[in-house]
């Protein structure tokens, strides 16, 4: 017999199952009911467990499936027959959508996108605080920096690593067979990236190093100073690889601010780009981890054609869709934000004309 409070967590389980694609975990069920400790919200798992309502995955302790749960699909049965929620990709076109990545893009057609580049949370939101408030003491480093300490970035492994499986095999599913994927990460996350697009049969490309020469200093002065990032290039086109490369454009590439690409020569996996913003990118407000429109123009420009699609899943203040716009290609920005969607269309809305 199941009790009000199991049949609660229950119903709390399914419901967020259903929204992200993935269980809540044992801290977040324990946090919504506002239990005194996470031992409760297991207990109530495990008799959920008992009883045949859940099971929990092989391997993934925190991940949760909802089993035979008959109040849910009596609902199902009883309820009409849902709307189509598709995304009219004609409506979508040049402009960004406020909401959740992983739901936009479940809305999004098959097959109709030529190009993802996708800065997703690194899930490095975790440990002390810090903060320099030094106005410039540090050169070049635009005075107050703080660490990112955002909610959005914050997850239990095991849930990140579902998100990450959940959004890739929608961003594998949109993509057109000739179409690539582009994905921005730190030690932190980009193993988890990695072994994703492996489960999801995902081909990658290339991996790029992105050499930040003015990276911010270490402050502890009990670590090497980080000075760059991962990026992660691949398809999901299958073994005849038909995904776009302008091979030419990337050997006569002339980046005044990369000492390491020389003109004229193949461009190499380490790409030496500055992290400065120039004033103009920070016009109507900015972002934690904004990236620079040089290197988005850079991949953007090398990896889809003229007329491509480009979809930005987590936008933040739209730099990938200034630059897609910058490029003359269409773009779908999304943005779970408002706040963020506000800055990116006031950006978009003043990108000059003539780079059209």
């Amino acid at each position: 017999m199941i009790t009000k409070k199991q049949k609660e967590v229950l119903d709390f389980i399914t419901e967020r199952s259903e929204k992200q694609g993935y269980a809540p975990s044992l801290e977040e069920i324990a946090s919504h009911f506002k239990l005194q400790a996470v031992s409760t919200a297991h207990h109530h798992v495990a008799a959920l467990e008992k009883l045949g309502y859940v099971r929990r995955r092989e391997n993934h302790p925190r991940a949760l499936q909802v089993m035979n749960y008959t109040a849910t699909q009596t609902k199902a049965k009883t309820s009409p027959k849902k709307a189509d929620t598709s995304i009219d990709l004609k409506q979508a076109i040049n402009s960004m959508i406020c909401g959740d990545a992983l739901d936009v893009l479940k809305r999004i057609p098959d097959d109709s996108v030529d190009l993802i580049v996708a800065d997703p949370p690194y899930n490095l939101s975790q440990g002390n605080t810090w903060s320099w408030s030094g106005e410039g003491a540090v050169p070049g480093f635009g005075g107050k920096w703080s660490k990112v300490m955002e909610a959005w970035d914050n997850r239990p492994l095991l849930d990140y690593f579902t998100f990450t499986l959940a959004w890739l095999g929608e961003a594998k599913r949109v993509l057109k067979p000739t179409g690539s994927l582009w994905v921005f990460g730190t030690y932190h996350n980009i193993g988890a990236i990695n072994m994703a697009l492996q489960i999801l049969d995902v081909e990658i490309i290339n991996e790029i190093v992105w050499y930040k020469r003015n990276a911010f200093p270490n402050l502890s002065g009990r670590r090497f100073t980080a000075s760059h990032e991962t990026i992660l290039w691949a398809h999901a086109g299958g073994k005849k690889r038909k995904y776009f490369f302008d091979y030419d454009s990337s050997k006569d590439w002339n980046d005044a601010s990369d000492l390491l690409k020389k003109e004229g020569k193949q461009m190499r996996t380490v790409w030496d780009v500055p992290n400065n913003k120039a004033k103009d990118e920070l016009r109507f407000g900015k972002h934690p981890t904004q990236k620079p429109l040089s290197i988005c123009k850079r991949i953007i420009a090398l990896s889809s054609p003229n007329d491509a699609l480009i979809l930005s899943p987590f936008a933040g203040v739209g730099s990938e869709c200034v630059a897609a716009k910058s490029l003359g290609r269409k773009y779908i920005g999304i943005e779970m934000d408002q706040k963020y969607v506000d800055v990116a269309e006031k950006r978009l809305a003043h990108v000059p004309a003539t780079l059209l």
